[in-house]
């Protein structure tokens, strides 16, 4: 974090300079670990951080989320991708990918 400005910025604007600056889609655990927050934070901020870019951006600009996907048997959680998810509804693993997050440009 470090930098003046960074500390000047609030917890939202700190989560959308990240998303912007990122060249890969990052987890909400990266997220809050690059930002010193929980990952809660991150769950309950990227919904409202989504709605601004877009607003900002004129439409040209969005968060996407890439859902949760097992990594037994490549089932994707597609709906609900914020939900934890404890194991794969379809070969009942317990190892699952979780969401990640980018922007999207057009």
């Amino acid at each position: 974090m470090g930098s003046s400005v960074e500390s000047e910025c609030s917890r939202r604007e700190r989560l959308l300079m990240l998303l912007l600056s990122s060249d890969s889609p990052l987890t909400p655990r990266e997220i809050a670990e690059e930002l010193d927050l929980s990952e809660r934070d991150v769950y309950r901020d990227i919904e409202h951080v989504a709605r601004s870019l877009r607003a900002r951006s004129g439409g040209s600009m969005w968060v996407e989320v890439l859902p949760p996907q097992c990594l037994s048997c490549g089932f994707v959680f597609s709906r609900r991708p914020w939900a934890r998810k404890s194991r794969c509804p379809r070969c009942k693993s317990t190892h699952i990918s979780p969401p990640r997050i980018r922007v999207g440009r057009r």
